[in-house]
């Protein structure tokens, strides 16, 4: 069974507009995912989905998933333990410096010395509210000074 769980916080609200959890205990799940005007920091901890095509994409253990024009098809199987921030584009953009414009890539990869550690501590973190607390220690302690529209 698939489980979803949504956070809405106040917490680096400059940056980040909703925390969602993923937990699958089931051996294979088909899942279409819409675009949405957000993109999304993605952590997976335990089995990542594999995107359906022509030829099958396996997701990486973190990375962005940007903003796209068509939807697709993801084959959940496995044990699944996913994080996912949902972050305001330009913001997100202006702080990493990363570009973000539309592209055809399934996801965007992150700065591997500043998120694998990010992604190795958050991985034995049990709770969602300790992953929310941790990865918005991270996110203020990365913007050195007070964020500004």
């Amino acid at each position: 069974m698939l489980k979803v769980e949504h956070y809405n916080t106040e917490a680096a609200h400059w940056l980040i507009r909703q925390f969602e959890f993923f937990s699958l205990k089931e051996p294979f799940l088909v899942e279409k995912f819409i675009p949405r005007p957000d993109i999304s920091i993605v952590f997976h901890f335990k089995d990542a989905p594999l995107i359906q095509g022509e030829q099958p994409v396996q997701l990486e253990p973190f990375f962005v998933a940007p903003i796209i024009s068509r939807s697709i098809v993801l084959n959940l199987h496995g044990m699944m333990d996913t994080f996912i921030v949902i972050c305001k584009p330009t913001v997100f953009s202006r702080i990493f410096g990363l570009d973000l414009s539309l592209l055809r890539k399934h996801s965007i990869a992150l700065p591997r010395n500043t998120f694998y550690p990010l992604w190795e501590t958050m991985s034995v973190i049990q709770t969602a509210k300790e992953r929310i607390e941790y990865f918005t220690d991270f996110i203020n302690r990365t913007q050195n000074t007070l964020y500004c529209t």
